[in-house]
């Protein structure tokens, strides 16, 4: 079924993204960085500063990198990519290069990722809805952040994440680790 989503990727959206923005492994464990080719992530095996995917079954992943390929790095409103199963679609934004210790600005970090996630999901599910695919996946969105940058009010993020998943119909995380299960 994760060939079916990442065939269906390709037909909605036809003309807008290219084969090569794909990726795919089924290590049980890898890692999602920003690899910095055009602001383009992929998969790595660097552990440092970077979204930790965890695949015990061994199954088939995809990575869609969306900013540097599906959309031109030069769009700032868009998250970094997507990375799905044969059950599940994560949406993700990759923060990781942000030491900010100011509040302040680690709150307009965060407010920023949830701004780019929003106009890729909402994008996506329209593009989808359009072309009257459904996406049959259960859908969640990741901002991965160090965790010494994240806004340090606890109440705030709970907050954000609530506000996320009442406007969107799908969970907020704020963590570097995604593990898909059996």
């Amino acid at each position: 079924m994760a060939d079916n989503l990442k065939k269906n990727f390709l037909t909605v959206m036809a003309g807008e993204l290219s084969e090569s923005c794909f990726e795919k492994t089924s290590n049980d464990e890898t890692f999602i960085d920003d690899l910095g080719i055009n602001q383009k992530c992929g998969f790595t095996t660097s552990s440092t500063n970077t979204f930790k995917i965890l695949n015990p079954a061994k199954k088939d992943l995809y990575l869609l990198s969306v900013d540097g390929c599906w959309f031109d790095s030069s769009d700032k409103s868009r998250c970094d990519g997507i990375v799905f199963d044969d059950k599940e679609l994560c949406f993700f934004e990759l923060k990781l290069n942000s030491t900010s210790t100011k509040n302040k600005r680690r709150k307009e970090n965060f407010k920023k990722a949830i701004s780019q996630l929003e106009t890729t999901i909402n994008y996506t599910k329209k593009s989808f809805l359009d072309k009257k695919v459904m996406i049959k996946h259960k859908m969640e969105a990741f901002i991965c952040m160090r965790m010494n940058s994240y806004p340090s009010n606890k109440a705030y993020l709970t907050n954000k994440r609530v506000e996320f998943l009442i406007k969107n119909k799908l969970p907020l995380f704020h963590e570097n680790k995604k593990t898909f299960y059996k």
